[in-house]
């Protein structure tokens, strides 16, 4: 799949609308779910390939299928919100895959946490100008404090899309930075990579919105049992570290419709009401021995980790661009 680079004309306004929909989105959903707990298997074995698909396959029967060893969490998403359900609940609707381990381009020692969105409620290419899904979650980048970031996802037109670094959900009137430009890692986040197709999978036949992620672990020496290294995985430049945070993911509800408003002149359609949705909302922490612990978020603890630990509403209001 093709990425093609944003204009930096429109960037601010995008920002602008993307933080209100994921902050509507989070809280709605953190309001609405039940609580369960549960943990993922032991470091994958199978290694992932970042392009928005199940490759080798979507259904986890053969011993060479992405994600085949991973057990997946399952919600029923809606406009008003999203429940934590059962994998044999026949009105789920999305799941979540989440698992540690490697890039097909890297050694098996190379280990980064990859996670899969599964959304059938999406199941139409989104129209240039749309954004269909974000995901939202902390991250330490080099000079900056631990903080949120929102990586947003917006059509470019069929199959193409375009996707955006949110370093500052605070502040509604900042400068998104490009992910990629031209179809190339931009750089201002190394390691951090995100695709995205309308593709089936073991939900559904139907071809529908899949959003794949890779995160650069940032793991202390002395913090691994094994599988995880004794000396820690880039302890001081990566990005996610082992303590359990808040992560909430919103999607597009309603296909490619055109019926949204432009933004702020920057030609930005705005999705439909009830459009965009939350998908999602969990917590993820890494154990010593690799595994990970996938919670979804029971109200209230939701909102207190919105409002606080995580300082969505926080008082720091940055302005950031693309070259900061």
């Amino acid at each position: 799949m093709k990425i093609h680079a944003p204009s930096q004309s429109s960037s601010t306004a995008r920002g602008a609308v993307t933080t209100k929909l994921v902050l509507t989105g989070l809280i709605a959903a953190a309001a609405s779910l039940a609580f369960s707990a549960t943990s993922s298997a032991q470091i994958s074995t199978q290694p992932f390939k970042l392009d928005g698909q199940f490759t080798g396959g979507f259904t986890p029967t053969g011993p060479n299928g992405e994600w085949s060893d991973v057990t997946p969490f399952a919600f029923i998403s809606s406009p008003g919100g999203t429940a934590s359900t059962s994998l044999s609940d026949p009105l789920k609707n999305t799941l979540l895959y989440g698992a540690i381990s490697h890039n097909v381009a890297s050694s098996p020692g190379e280990l980064q946490l990859h996670l899969m969105y599964d959304f059938l409620p999406l199941t139409a290419a989104p129209f240039a100008g749309q954004i269909f899904a974000s995901v939202t979650f902390p991250v330490t980048l080099p000079g900056r404090p631990k903080d949120n970031i929102s990586i947003i996802f917006q059509g470019a037109g069929g199959s193409l899309f375009d996707t955006f670094v949110d370093l500052d959900v605070n502040n509604p009137s900042n400068t998104l930075a490009p992910l990629v430009v031209g179809g190339v890692d931009s750089g201002l986040f190394p390691g951090l990579l995100a695709a995205t197709t309308i593709s089936p999978s073991s939900l559904s036949a139907t071809p529908h919105l899949l959003v794949e992620l890779e995160v650069p672990l940032r793991i202390p020496a002395g913090f691994g049992t094994g599988p995880l290294p004794g000396g820690g995985i880039n302890p001081l430049t990566g990005m996610y570290d082992p303590d359990p945070v808040f992560w909430g993911a919103s999607a597009g509800g309603g296909g490619g419709s055109q019926g949204g408003a432009g933004g702020g002149g920057s030609g930005l359609q705005l999705p439909p009401p009830g459009d965009l949705q939350p998908a999602t909302t969990v917590t993820i922490g890494i154990n010593p021995d690799g595994s990970l612990n996938i919670v979804p978020v029971p109200e209230p603890t939701a909102i207190g980790m919105l409002l606080g630990s995580l300082g969505l509403l926080g008082a720091r209001r940055r302005r950031t661009s693309a070259g900061s």
